[in-house]
């Protein structure tokens, strides 16, 4: 704890709350007001820095403490030396929107201070991850219940159908973007402590480019068009989902690459082997999460809709047939496109 006691005291405090429209009031440095501003910002991260707890958890986008005056909340304090000054504007704007967002499935976070080159940014403090769940279960050598998967998969997806949507405001009326994760894995989703409730994590770190935190994700729960050098997307993060659930519902890792190369495995008329997931109704929603073709998987308020169907487990899986007909049904229907267009061409 000794660096932290020993910083100096230029501080930035990220304003967080200002709609963009309000332009920011700035006053020459040495004026009385811009001198009061910078005491008081001073003494906010010095307050902050003197309250940070034990270590909670460390990965690859930060170290995780909790706060001795509030056992509910944490901080994350997440290095940006190494990063780009581009790639350092970029994430410091996304985490300007994170406290401004609000969903029982996606991370409640706080306060957000920036010094020296690290941010520090105060959330809820939740009981673990879903990471630590798996972990658990391999070593009593046990799989995720159906219960626990589908949850997992309404819950994520209900978090990720309020990120992925255009048009959504924040509390006071003021216009939210569409965010992706770019990175979601089981270390990403959190759980309370009766691993009832999940909320999204981590999904303002993700930055695209040289340098940025996106190059630390784990490729295993990467979409096959992220893997070859496209751009993460919603339909990115549902695959991420899917890879995710397979992992609970399987007790280990999607095999499908084995060690090959993405451009290999990932080809034209690939379907995932999903011989390890024994449920029926996961194995089902599986078949429409990893999809090779971003633009047929589920999207994931679809995936939302489908796992509220009336009637329960029997009704999902009723869905599921009619989905998977429908699927076959455009596919047969784009063969025979394909067909008249060939057949036509070569007419004379």
């Amino acid at each position: 704890m000794m660096r932290r006691e020993t910083m100096t005291v230029m501080v930035t405090i990220v304003d967080l709350y200002r709609p963009r429209s309000e332009p920011k009031r700035l006053s020459p440095p040495n004026h009385p007001i811009a001198q009061s501003r910078i005491k008081k910002m001073s003494e906010a991260i010095d307050a902050l820095l003197e309250d940070l707890g034990a270590e909670l958890g460390s990965g690859a986008h930060g170290t995780v403490y909790g706060l001795k005056s509030a056992p509910d909340r944490a901080v994350k304090e997440i290095p940006t030396d190494g990063l780009p000054p581009d790639a350092q504007a970029s994430l410091e704007l996304e985490l300007r929107t994170l406290p401004r967002l609000r969903h029982p499935n996606v991370v409640e976070y706080g306060r957000v201070a920036r010094h020296e080159g690290y941010i520090y940014v105060e959330m809820r403090r939740y009981a673990g991850s879903l990471d630590g769940a798996i972990r658990s279960l391999r070593r009593r050598r046990q799989l995720a219940p159906r219960e626990m998967v589908v949850a997992v998969l309404r819950q994520v997806g209900a978090g990720l159908a309020y990120l992925h949507r255009p048009g959504k405001t924040d509390a006071t009326g003021a216009p939210l973007p569409a965010l992706t994760h770019c990175d979601l894995r089981p270390a990403n989703v959190l759980l309370d402590e009766a691993g009832a409730e999940f909320a999204i994590s981590d999904f303002g770190l993700c930055r695209e480019g040289p340098g940025g935190l996106a190059s630390m994700a784990v490729p295993v729960y990467a979409a096959p068009e992220v893997l070859r050098g496209g751009s993460h997307t919603p339909a990115a993060d549902m695959w991420s989902l899917g890879m995710v659930a397979y992992e609970l519902a399987a007790g280990g890792r999607p095999p499908f690459l084995s060690g090959r190369a993405p451009a290999e495995v990932y080809v034209a008329g690939w379907q995932p082997d999903l011989g390890a997931v024994g449920d029926p109704v996961v194995r089902g929603v599986l078949a429409h999460l990893l999809v090779l073709e971003p633009e047929r998987r589920l999207t994931a308020a679809a995936l939302v809709e489908l796992l509220d169907t009336e009637g329960g487990t029997p009704a999902v899986a009723t869905a599921l047939r009619f989905k998977a007909l429908e699927d076959e049904v455009a596919r047969l229907w784009g063969e025979v496109a394909g067909l008249r267009a060939a057949l036509g061409s070569g007419a004379p």
